[in-house]
């Protein structure tokens, strides 16, 4: 009698665990594997409105423009480069190097993805992040991300980055 008493606590407590791993795995899936944003994207612009400490308004766009964006099983990498650069091998200020990289592993929170920054081109965004709320509308994917200022980057406003899924 002890013994099929022990067997049938063995028993539940095994299916017990793996009822467990089952759910946790189920839910890093859904975090870090959201087929709806997996895919490659391409540039289409980027409107960034600033409200201070100077208000002011710029677009980045095709042609000048370009990038590829890229989403994939909860990681992301993102390209831009301003085709023409003639001042890359003289910089006088960062925008004057034309180019933007970033990559690291990405997750969705709620309506948002939070893109983590642990390879970046520029030293000063490593370790960085940026949480976007983001809006799918077949091909169109459309991020929007407000600014709030820091020690580093005193910029408040908001940057909207449309992109196109390339099939």
């Amino acid at each position: 009698m002890f013994g099929i008493v022990v067997c049938t606590f063995i028993i539940a407590l095994l299916s017990t665990c793996s009822m467990r791993s089952q759910s946790l795995s189920k839910e890093q899936v859904s975090v870090r594997s959201p087929e709806k944003l997996d895919g490659v994207y391409e540039f289409v612009s980027e409107s960034t409105v600033l409200t201070k400490p100077t208000k002011s308004a710029y677009k980045r766009m095709l042609p000048e423009w370009a990038g590829v964006w890229q989403f994939q099983n909860g990681y992301y990498t993102r390209v831009l480069m301003k085709r023409r650069r003639d001042n890359f091998f003289d910089p006088k200020k960062l925008d004057d190097l034309g180019f933007e990289s970033f990559a690291g592993p990405y997750e969705i929170v709620r309506e948002s993805v939070l893109l983590k920054q642990p390879y970046a081109f520029h030293p000063f965004n490593v370790g960085g992040s940026a949480l976007l709320a983001y809006r799918l509308d077949g091909d169109i994917l459309t991020l929007s991300q407000t600014l709030h200022p820091y020690i580093e980057d005193p910029r408040e406003g908001t940057v909207t980055i449309v992109l196109r899924r390339i099939k």
